[in-house]
């Protein structure tokens, strides 16, 4: 692939690292096996899955992966989504919901979520 730097293993310490300062250290996960992360429950592992929940977070990961010239894949809730065999490569970024809104009507309750940022 043109563009993208090879990851290599002392690489690939030095990058888990850097992510832990950013994010905390249980929501950085090495050799993640996407299979956990789809509604296929098939897939290789990603180099690097990262749980966010703030805009931050998302800010300074997706500088460090532009300064280490990595690729990045944002995933939603990994519904429709088939990884190869083969994995991803680069760092795999999902937002942690964790925000609603509970309220109680006539009919019924009505559950507000926070939604996933929109990416371009």
């Amino acid at each position: 692939m043109i563009g993208i730097k090879h990851i290599g293993v002392m690489d690939m310490n030095d990058i888990a690292e850097k992510l832990k300062e950013i994010v905390n250290k249980d929501k950085v996960f090495e050799k993640e096996p996407m299979s956990k992360h789809t509604s296929f429950k098939i897939g290789g592992t990603a180099d690097y899955f990262v749980k966010i929940e703030s805009e931050l977070e998302l800010k300074q990961v997706l500088e460090l992966v532009q300064k280490e010239n990595l690729p990045f894949f944002i995933l939603g809730n990994g519904t429709n989504l088939l990884v190869r065999d083969g994995g991803i490569r680069g760092v795999v970024i999902q937002f942690e919901q964790k925000k609603y809104i509970l309220k109680e009507q006539e009919d019924g309750a009505m559950i507000t979520a926070q939604s996933r940022y929109a990416t371009c």
